[in-house]
């Protein structure tokens, strides 16, 4: 009796991209997984079945290069992928195995493959009521393969998930029963990699427990987990996708850098991580990559998604929008999230609505939001002066749907005591586009010396290292980060602010920090006006272009009043909860209502 493991893996994961080739302890994942097989007593051959997509041909190489038998069938065909791998080796019991589980024991897939057999069973059954730690494989019998094949073929249980079926319909095969060994007999972590934070957590495990790649023992890791829990929460916002979910694939469109600034980018990834992590869904950016805009497509890739780039409209009939309907034709996304500043037209939204199920708009005034599903703003009082009497969808703009960077959504509020020094945090955007900065150093080197000051220079900007020693050569109290990673940690604690307005505005509105606003234009300024009237804030209109407006006495109006401030930081940490991504997240979902 041929036994044969048949590996599931595809380069493509909309939740992470590239994910089979990606390092953990210094070796791809294939090889996790194909090292684990290897150590298999009852194993005849292993076999990679992947698609034949040519963004997989590195996988293939790798299979090959590896030894192992490689077939390729259709990427939307999981079991017709089976059914060619088996032909291929001739199996008569299949292991089939997950990609993305490189913590596979071979000793827990040698009790499986034995109990089968033992049992002439077509598949074998965990005792039910014990969990397990255990996952990513399951033994099945060719003819319960080939059932599935002739009979299944229209199920998308059975089509995506192969075995899933069985467990559906256990009534139609034969069915055993598998005892946990006892090391196994737990399930409270999850130790599939779908997504960026599960990288993290692996690679933590095996620099817990100091170990070379492939030798993770999971009866030692299980044992790590029990005692230590600040370990499984690494990764344990992450949802596991459930076999009959109907998650599919989500389109965002948005660009960052230059003089577009980041905060664009920044909060439509708070959104992304939200879809992928938590409730399961495949996020694909659609950006421009020209050179001005890049960091924000290095951004979004650093986070693990993949990114459409846009190509140069070289030919006359080239367009955002056929490139838009090119993508959406491809990957049939259930719904799309338009952030953007282009001019895409009413009429190219309507076309790609109809590829769709759900469009969502976030912070656009322009008429696409009127053809919109969902039109979402932060409380800007512009919008209530817009006409939306042809409007076909829902209208939001308050200050729960206000979209943060994930760093400011995670982190609570922090009360400034009024008697600790004030501590004055400086910065104007991911990018600076007007370079305000250095003039503004140049202004506050005049204040008090005991003022405590800290500039953060964004990721975008240009020269920030010889921005960041001219600010410094301003006076040497002044502390200068470029590029931190924790803007929110680094920004929290502080008792005002002086920022450009957007994003970051609202973002420290959580943090408890009021801030004085410096609004680059007439609609900026119009924008900021809630934090006025909440009493959060102070708006200042910059006049001049890279000119930092009068602004020393506002700000010494507010350094002088710690009442004032503590006022302001308790007010601002109530009207920001930190959930607007989340909220924004679920207007996405096509199987719910405009109202949910």
């Amino acid at each position: 009796m041929r036994v044969v493991a048949i590996i599931q893996a595809r380069m493509g994961s909309s939740r992470l991209s590239g994910k089979m080739l990606l390092h953990i302890a210094g070796k791809p994942l294939i090889w996790h997984l194909v090292h684990r097989l290897q150590q298999c007593s009852t194993l005849d051959e292993i076999v990679l079945a992947t698609t034949t997509n040519t963004e997989d041909d590195p996988l293939a190489v790798f299979g090959e290069e590896a030894g192992l038998k490689v077939s390729r069938g259709a990427d939307w065909d999981v079991l017709g992928r089976f059914g060619l791998a088996a032909e291929a080796s001739g199996a008569d019991v299949i292991v089939r195995v997950n990609g993305d589980a490189p913590l596979i024991d071979p000793g827990f897939i040698d009790a499986q493959v034995t109990a089968l057999q033992k049992q002439d069973a077509d598949f074998v059954s965990l005792a039910q009521g014990i969990p397990c730690i255990h996952d990513g494989v399951d033994a099945m019998s060719r003819r319960a393969l080939d059932y599935m094949l002739a009979e299944a073929r229209k199920d998308p249980v059975a089509i995506e998930h192969v075995t899933g079926y069985i467990k559906l319909n256990p009534d139609k095969f034969q069915i055993g029963r598998f005892e946990i060994p006892e090391v196994f007999q737990w399930d409270g972590a999850r130790l599939s990699i779908d997504t960026p934070a599960d990288l993290v957590f692996m690679e933590r495990l095996y620099e817990e427990l100091q170990v070379t790649a492939g030798e993770a023992r999971l009866a030692d890791v299980s044992r790590l987990l029990q005692e230590r829990p600040d370990l499984v929460a690494l990764n344990a916002h992450v949802q596991q996708k459930e076999m009959t979910a109907t998650h599919g694939t989500v389109l965002i469109r948005t660009d960052g850098g230059g003089s577009l600034g980041l905060g664009h980018v920044m909060r439509t990834l708070a959104v992304a991580e939200v879809l992928r992590d938590e409730m399961g869904y495949g996020v694909i950016f659609a950006m421009d990559a020209r050179a001005r805009l890049t960091d924000g497509v290095a951004i979004v890739e650093e986070r693990g998604f993949h990114v459409k780039r846009q190509p140069e409209m070289r030919r006359s009939g080239d367009s955002e929008a056929g490139w838009l309907m090119a993508i959406c034709q491809e990957l049939k996304p259930g719904s799309v999230l338009f952030d953007i500043r282009t001019d895409l037209s009413v009429d190219d939204v309507t076309n790609i609505r109809n590829q769709v199920s759900k469009i969502v708009t976030l912070d656009d005034g322009s008429d696409r939001r009127l053809v919109a599903d969902v039109a979402v703003f932060p409380p800007v009082p512009q919008v209530h002066q817009m006409d939306w009497s042809q409007a076909r969808g829902k209208m939001i703009a308050d200050w729960d749907h206000v979209v943060l960077s994930a760093g400011a959504s995670h982190r609570q509020s922090q009360t400034i005591k009024t008697d600790q020094s004030t501590k004055l945090f400086v910065n104007f955007g991911g990018s600076d586009p007007f370079e305000l900065t250095l003039p503004a150093a140049q202004m506050l080197s005049k204040f008090d010396k005991s003022l405590d000051v800290t500039f953060v220079i964004g990721p975008g900007v240009a020269g920030s290292e010889r921005l960041a020693e001219g600010v410094r050569r301003c006076s040497k109290r002044f502390t200068v980060e470029i590029a931190p990673e924790d803007f929110a940690g680094m920004a929290a604690g502080h008792g005002l602010a002086l920022i450009a307005f957007g994003v970051t505005a609202y973002e420290l509105a959580r943090l408890g920090v009021p801030s004085v606003l410096v609004c680059l234009n007439e609609d900026q300024f119009a924008s900021a006006a809630p934090f006025e009237a909440e009493g959060i804030g102070a708006r200042v209109l910059m006049s001049t272009a890279g000119q930092i407006p009068d602004i020393a006495d506002t700000l010494k109006t507010w350094l002088k009043d710690p009442d004032k401030r503590q006022k302001a930081a308790d007010r601002a940490a109530s009207l920001v909860d930190g959930k607007g991504a989340h909220r924004v997240a679920s207007t996405m979902l096509w199987g719910q209502t405009l109202n949910s």
